[in-house]
């Protein structure tokens, strides 16, 4: 039971889900890009039905690891359409140096396991 509740805690620190398609809480992007990459993630969205979303932050929020905290996300935003599971999330983490990739069953075959395990190594390598 204990278990249980410490994992409602985390799941309640997991923010909405985000309205637009790109959110920089680090200000990585200069002005216009945002924007211009939410327009194309947009109309990606439109000509495919596969929704593709970016998540920049300073660092990963206390008490989470990587894994846990994307993991919970991408179960909280469900990205995609239900029936297809057809949603991607890139989760970057400037100041932790650290990025992931959560892809919904129905695009894995989209995005091959080999490029996210690339992402994956050289993440923990650090650079």
């Amino acid at each position: 039971m204990a278990a249980g509740l410490l994992a409602d805690r985390y799941d309640a620190l997991v923010p909405d889900k985000p309205e637009r398609y790109v959110t920089d809480r680090a200000g990585v992007f200069g002005p216009g890009q945002a924007e211009a990459l939410n327009a194309k993630l947009e109309q990606f969205e439109r000509d495919t039905s596969n929704q593709v979303l970016v998540w920049v932050d300073q660092k990963l929020p206390e008490g989470f690891t990587l894994e846990d905290f994307t993991v919970r996300a991408a179960q909280k935003w469900g990205a995609g359409q239900k029936k297809l599971d057809n949603g991607a999330i890139l989760f970057v983490f400037i100041g932790d140096r650290k990025a992931r990739i959560e892809v919904g069953y129905g695009l894995e075959g989209a995005l091959p396991a080999l490029s996210r395990g690339r992402l994956s190594r050289r993440d923990r390598q650090g650079g």
